[in-house]
């Protein structure tokens, strides 16, 4: 999804200078006072394409496991803590780059398929390593091939929105 040079004009002339932790021209307070201003869809509307334009202009490579990444993050976390939510962040590894593992799953059926000509036990083992490593892969039930890459840390944001009145169960 590309976002119209709209949202980059609106987010240059509403915030000069781009994100960063010590120097940020963005308070959660500032946040709160935003979202108290909303008044209809038109306004939410606004609010979150120009929020959306801050984060990309504050963190243009949004890769997995990169620092942009990690700064998009706490962008959004502070949003939710302007928002009254309690946050959390959910810890894992996971590698940076899909298209490298799905060209090397891919890859290895290919070479299966040339193989098989003058070797049909080879082929079909490299189209079994292939299969059963991206079906797994793919299942998140285990990294085959995928663990030839080198993998880093990367985290989730959780935001828990408060019950209003008793739980029910």
């Amino acid at each position: 999804m590309r976002v119209d040079a709209r949202v980059y004009e609106t987010a240059a002339v509403a915030f000069q200078e781009p994100y960063t932790d010590a120097h940020s021209n963005h308070s959660p307070d500032r946040a709160a006072m935003e979202l108290h201003e909303i008044r209809n869809a038109d306004d939410a509307d606004i609010w979150a394409r120009e929020f959306i334009a801050r984060v990309i202009v504050a963190c243009p490579r949004r890769q997995p496991t990169s620092d942009d990444e990690r700064r998009a993050q706490e962008l959004v976390r502070e949003q939710y803590d302007a928002l009254g939510l309690t946050t959390e962040h959910q810890r894992f590894t996971f590698n940076n780059n899909l298209y490298a593992n799905l060209l090397l799953h891919f890859g290895v059926g290919v070479l299966g398929s040339v193989v098989a000509l003058t070797s049909p036990a080879l082929g079909l083992a490299l189209h079994s390593v292939a299969g059963i490593s991206y079906l797994a892969d793919s299942t998140r039930r285990a990294f085959i091939l995928r663990r030839l890459f080198p993998f880093r840390e990367s985290l989730n944001t959780l935001a828990t929105l408060p019950s209003i009145g008793e739980r029910r169960l």
